[in-house]
């Protein structure tokens, strides 16, 4: 089932998936120590990134944008869904706009939709996405621990650890 954001959900997908991506995402961009963004995981998400001694670190990039364009249900699991996004955000130097391609895993948990995990699309040479499973704390230590390249540093913000992320 594919959804635009014009298309009103069914009542059981209140809110939508996209909701919670386009809170999240703005949890992120506005940045700051109060942010909920952790709280916008699946449980299991949450664990494991405790676990490993991460958490979610709003980059607080007030320039950058976003936009959600919709979302999927998966055709087996009406419990899982892929939301679309677009993040935009000018380089260092104010200039160009570099946007990414994001497709975001969510789970319906009792507290609603909650993000599982994220694929991102940072070079458009890349020939495959960078993909987080935010739920394998053991992949996350591994990617988290890898040197940054262009295309794992942007998408480390998303989980970087909890005293270094600078930008």
């Amino acid at each position: 089932m594919t959804t635009n954001v014009g298309t009103p959900p069914p009542a059981s997908l209140n809110p939508p998936p996209t909701d919670i991506v386009s809170q999240f995402l703005d949890e992120i961009r506005r940045g700051g120590e109060d942010s909920r963004a952790n709280a916008l995981l699946t449980a299991r998400a949450q664990s494991e990134l405790n676990r490993i001694g991460q958490k979610i670190q709003p980059i607080g990039s007030p320039n950058a944008s976003f936009e959600v364009t919709r979302f999927e249900l998966h055709p087996e699991d009406a419990t899982a869904a892929m939301v679309h996004s677009v993040w935009s955000e000018p380089n260092a130097e104010g200039g160009n706009v570099a946007s990414s391609q994001v497709v975001w895993a969510l789970r319906q948990e009792k507290s609603g939709w909650r993000i599982s995990g994220l694929a991102i699309t940072i070079e458009p040479e890349a020939e495959d996405p960078l993909v987080f499973n935010f739920e394998d704390g053991n992949q996350m230590a591994a990617m988290l621990s890898e040197p940054a390249t262009s295309n794992s540093e942007v998408s480390s913000q998303a989980a970087a650890p909890k005293s270094t992320l600078n930008r």
